[in-house]
C-alpha cells in the first residue's frame, strides 16, 4: 500500500467547561450548515469526521461531550480553509490545529479495528479474513473509512432490505443507493437479486471506494458523482436507499419520490428516534406510506411506499 500525507484537523473547545457540551452541538450544527452534512459513520463529504461522542444535536439531552472534533482530508489547503472558518465563526470558543499523518497508518488503524461480523442472512468481512460458507458474503475494504457496515444505520438498511427483495419481481428490480458511500448497500442488493442496482454519492472517494468493493464482490454497479438531481425524474427506481441525514433527507425527500415507481419501496435512514416522526408525516404529506420502522441504537430506518 503506498503511503501518501493527510492532514487532520483537530477543534478543540477552550470555552468554559459547563458551556462546552453546547458549544460543541452548535459547532457540529454549524458543520452541518456548511454543507458537511451527508456523514453516516462519521463520514462528512471529502473529509472524515469523528466526534468523540456523537449521539445527536441535542447536547443537553444526550450528553454530548465536549472533546475535540476530529477531521481527516488529503488537502491541506481544503483544512487550512476550515480552520479558518471555524475561528471566525466561534472566535474565542475553539482552538484548530493541523497535524500531518501518513494515510498508511491511518488505513491500517480500520484493518485492526473492523473483524467480519453476522447481519441477517450476511456476512459482512475484509477482504484479508476468512468468512464462514453458509452466509452471503459482502467483502468490504474499510479503505478510507467510508462505510464498514458496522454502524447501526447500514446493518438497519440491510436487514429493512432482505424482506423487500422476497416482494419484488427480481427481472423488474431496480435500487438506486444514494450516498453510496463503500457501496455496501449497492452490493448487498446486488446478491438480494435486484436486475439494476445504480449508485451515486457526491464524493469522488466513495465512488472510488464503491467501483472497488463491487470488484472485490464481483458485481457490477454503474456509480456516478452526484446526488440524486443526477437521474432524471422518470428514472423510476423500484427501490431506493438513502442513509443519510435527517436534515439532508428533509430537502431530499421530493426528489427521491420523483424518481421512485409506482408501488415502489423508499428507505431512508442515518436519523435517530425523535427525527422519525417529522420524517414519516413529511413523507406522508408527500403521499408516501409507513410500511415499517426499525429501530436501533437510538437510530431508525423507515420503509416509505408509494402507493
Amino acid at each position: 500500500m503506498s503511503t501518501e500525507t493527510t492532514y487532520e484537523l483537530e477543534i478543540a473547545l477552550i470555552g468554559a467547561e459547563e458551556e462546552r457540551p453546547l458549544q460543541k452541538e452548535y459547532l457540529t450544527a454549524w458543520l452541518v450548515s456548511r454543507g458537511f452534512d451527508t456523514f453516516v459513520e462519521e463520514v462528512v463529504d471529502n473529509l472524515d469526521f469523528f466526534p468523540d461522542e456523537y449521539e445527536s444535536w441535542q447536547a443537553q439531552e444526550h450528553g454530548m461531550s465536549a472533546g475535540p472534533i476530529l477531521l481527516h482530508s488529503f488537502q491541506r489547503e481544503v483544512m487550512e480553509q476550515l480552520s479558518f472558518d471555524v475561528e471566525s465563526a466561534f472566535a474565542g470558543h475553539v482552538r484548530c490545529q493541523i497535524r500531518e499523518q501518513a494515510t498508511q497508518q491511518w488505513q491500517e488503524g480500520w484493518k485492526d479495528a473492523f473483524t467480519g461480523f453476522a447481519c441477517g442472512s450476511f456476512w459482512v468481512t475484509p477482504p484479508w479474513e476468512e468468512a464462514p460458507e453458509t452466509s452471503t458474503l459482502l467483502r468490504i475494504d474499510p479503505g478510507l473509512a467510508f462505510g464498514t457496515g458496522q454502524h447501526a444505520t447500514t446493518q438497519l438498511c440491510l436487514s429493512a432490505l432482505e424482506p423487500i427483495a422476497q416482494q419484488i419481481t427480481p427481472v423488474e428490480s431496480s435500487l438506486l443507493d444514494v450516498g453510496c458511500g463503500s457501496g455496501i448497500l449497492a452490493i448487498a442488493a446486488c446478491k438480494l437479486g435486484f436486475a439494476r442496482v445504480e449508485a451515486c454519492d457526491i464524493d469522488a472517494n466513495a465512488i472510488s471506494a464503491t467501483e472497488h468493493n463491487a470488484a472485490l464482490n464481483e458485481v457490477e454497479i454503474p456509480v456516478i458523482q452526484g446526488s440524486i438531481e443526477q437521474y432524471p425524474p422518470n428514472a423510476s427506481f423500484t427501490c431506493i436507499v438513502a442513509n443519510i441525514l435527517f436534515p439532508v433527507l428533509q430537502v431530499m425527500l421530493p426528489d427521491l419520490l420523483a424518481r421512485l415507481a409506482p408501488n415502489g419501496y423508499l428507505l431512508l435512514s442515518g436519523i435517530i428516534t425523535e427525527q422519525a416522526q417529522p420524517l414519516i408525516e413529511l413523507g406522508e404529506g408527500l403521499g408516501l406510506k409507513l410500511v415499517e420502522r426499525r429501530t436501533q441504537e437510538d437510530w431508525e430506518v423507515l420503509v416509505l411506499r408509494c402507493l
